[in-house]
């Protein structure tokens, strides 16, 4: 487990944690042959940079309270890794993507009860529904996957 950390570094890892993300679904867009998911990866791509956006106007609005511990742990996220042999490269991928979704979703709802702005609080909600959003949207595609 992190260690709990003040208000503006947990904001900056979480946008570090964005990045990183971004960085992995990107390079996955490369090796997918499959039209429907590629589409999928590009809709998350755009999600997760208006995340990204709203994560820098978060840490620039200069809430700052070394006061308030918010927790980092991490919960054990299904890493969006290579497939084992035999599975399909998408559902990986997409197995992936659900779990480091809802582990960013659980982020930004910790980093929304420790904030103190009643703005960043919002912006905080939107970014953990974007993020539950996604993963939604990797389930349900894992879904059909299975039904061919």
């Amino acid at each position: 487990m992190d260690t709990p950390s003040d208000f503006k570094s947990a904001v900056e890892r979480a946008a570090v944690r964005n990045g990183e993300l971004i960085l992995r679904y990107r390079e996955s867009a490369r090796d997918l042959r499959n039209p429907a998911i590629h589409r999928l990866l590009q809709s998350v791509l755009d999600r997760k940079s208006s995340q990204a956006d709203i994560l820098r106007t978060i840490a620039a609005s200069g809430e700052i309270d070394p006061g308030i511990a918010v927790p980092l742990e991490e919960h054990a996220a299904r890493a969006a890794s290579a497939p084992t042999p035999g599975e399909d490269p998408a559902a990986a991928l997409l197995r992936g993507i659900q779990a480091e979704e809802d582990n960013l979703a659980v982020r930004f709802d910790r980093l929304h009860d420790a904030s103190l702005d009643d703005e960043n609080r919002q912006l905080l909600h939107s970014l953990s529904e974007t993020s539950r959003k996604i993963g939604l949207w990797a389930r349900d595609h894992l879904e059909l996957l299975s039904l061919f």
